[in-house]
């Protein structure tokens, strides 16, 4: 579970730390950094997972316009594996030269190191914190993602694995393609490539494709099932929906709606998770759909945080979905050019009774 984040030099994050629990909601008017918070998440997974190279992922133009600073900073808290981890990332930026490095990356298991990458040397420590090996490093990309899997250093994987499996989720149904031209193990944030990866897990993993249809005849009326139909080596994704007079019809994936496309993005999302996701961020998931819609989706994602399946960290800028959270909201605040910052926000209704969807609608919580 991410316990904490500090960022600095990071867009409108200057001095940032913020922590979260196990159900989170983030609020805030646009622009106060809710969605920068997942970039920073993203950035680091594209670092930490698919080795991309610091120039790629982290621009000069992402440093705060109105520092001259050379140096970002990243650290996150991540509790699981019986322990508690501190993974701490410094970029520094030579704008002149448009060059980029790791100035210093490290990871710390209960306060005990397992990783240092310093001056383009990394030093290992095994599973029991004695010294390891040391050697030298490409400083224009992260140390920890080159490190091989060994019989000694489980406690580094198993962060590592923690990042694999980490979603950022911002569905986007106007980019969800129809044709399949190849599977995928992996989810675009946008879900773009949703039948890549249902054409995968149709064969990898059909109890999930179960879960999801099951899922969907809950919140889609007269859902049947999801479909694909062959074209050449491609694959079509349809939707079968039940007629009135007990018939099939089936439907282009395209053909959907944009909301009912949404929907059956999130709930692909959901049944994913069951299975693998020890965090999901879900960036503004109530967009294109109406509220008790999504309403058994919100429900089922906060069971599986009360069991402790998952880590559920959602943006929304819908003042009704504060009426259903009954844990942790943090308002994002922003004045002119000042870096963002946040509070914690009340989630009890207010001496006259008024629910806090009242009081955001109102604008008197976001003042």
């Amino acid at each position: 579970m991410l316990k904490r984040m500090y960022v600095d030099n990071f867009r409108t994050l200057v001095n940032f730390e913020q922590r979260f629990g196990k159900f989170v909601l983030l609020v805030g008017e646009n622009g106060t950094g809710k969605s920068t918070a997942f970039d920073i998440l993203l950035c680091l997974k594209r670092c930490l997972v698919f080795q991309e190279t610091l120039r790629d992922v982290f621009p000069v133009g992402d440093l705060t316009q109105w520092m001259t600073n050379p140096l970002q900073t990243f650290e996150l808290d991540i509790v699981g594996n019986a322990g508690e981890y501190r993974y701490r990332l410094l970029v520094e930026h030579d704008r002149q030269r448009r060059l980029i490095r790791v100035k210093e990356e490290s990871l710390h298991f209960n306060k005990e190191p397992l990783f240092i990458f310093k001056d383009g040397i990394v030093a290992l420590y095994r599973d029991d914190f004695s010294t390891g090996p040391e050697f030298p490093m490409d400083w224009g990309r992260s140390g920890l993602a080159m490190v091989v899997k060994g019989r000694d250093n489980s406690r580094l994987c198993w962060f590592r694995q923690w990042f694999s499996r980490l979603e950022i989720v911002r569905p986007n149904p106007m980019e969800m393609l129809q044709v399949s031209e190849r599977e995928s193990e992996k989810l675009l944030p946008s879900l773009a490539n949703l039948p890549d990866w249902l054409r995968h897990a149709a064969v990898d993993n059909t109890r999930l494709i179960q879960r999801l249809n099951d899922a969907l005849r809950e919140v889609l009326p007269g859902f049947d099932l999801i479909s694909f139909q062959s074209h050449g080596e491609a694959r079509i994704l349809h939707v079968e929906f039940r007629t009135t007079g007990g018939g099939l019809s089936r439907i282009g994936f395209q053909q959907l709606s944009d909301g009912q496309r949404m929907l059956i993005g999130l709930h692909a999302i959901w049944a994913a998770i069951g299975d693998h996701a020890p965090t999901l961020c879900l960036d503004e998931p109530d967009n294109f759909v109406a509220l008790k819609e999504i309403q058994p989706l919100l429900f089922h994602l906060h069971e599986m945080t009360e069991t402790g399946t998952c880590q559920v960290i959602m943006i929304s800028h819908h003042p009704r979905i504060l009426n259903h959270m009954e844990d942790e909201i943090w308002l994002f605040r922003r004045e002119g050019d000042p870096p963002a910052h946040t509070r914690s926000f009340p989630v009890s209704r207010d001496a006259e009774g008024l629910s806090l969807a009242d009081l955001v609608e109102a604008g008197w919580l976001m003042e």
